[in-house]
């Protein structure tokens, strides 16, 4: 009918010595989180454990110590808008997974992927499994 959704939203976390904030399977120490759509606060976070292959769900930021569940997004509907204006700009594809970059001043596009990719939670098998169903 034309309209757009949103279907799911996630937020990836710097949390090891990266620089960015690719998830790569957590080998960097980077989190992934679950995401509110209405409100922008993350619902849960994940991180790979050093024991197991396994993505273990934290409550706290791993290395500043800061709460990470529940914390609200910055410019969130920001973030929201864009990606609607995008979708919009970019018809007739129809799921587009947008990587938008939270600033200082704003939300920026950074860029739209076709398909969706959003990791399954709660995560409780190992890694490897995890990424071999795609």
């Amino acid at each position: 009918d034309g309209s757009i959704q949103l279907l799911g939203s996630g937020f990836r976390l710097v949390g090891g010595n990266s620089f960015v904030d690719n998830f790569d399977q957590g080998v960097g120490g980077n989190l992934w989180c679950s995401v509110d759509p209405d409100t922008g606060r993350i619902g849960d976070a994940y991180v790979r454990s050093i024991v197991g292959d396994r993505l273990e769900h934290v409550q706290r930021h791993p290395v500043t110590g800061k709460d990470v569940v529940g914390f609200r997004i910055p410019h969130w509907g920001e973030a929201v808008e864009l990606a609607q204006r995008l979708a919009v700009i970019f018809r007739p594809q129809t799921l587009i997974s947008w990587d938008i970059g939270v600033a200082c001043n704003g939300a920026i596009a950074i860029e739209g992927n076709t398909g969706g990719n959003l990791l399954p939670t709660p995560m409780n098998r190992p890694v490897e499994t995890l990424f071999a169903e795609r």
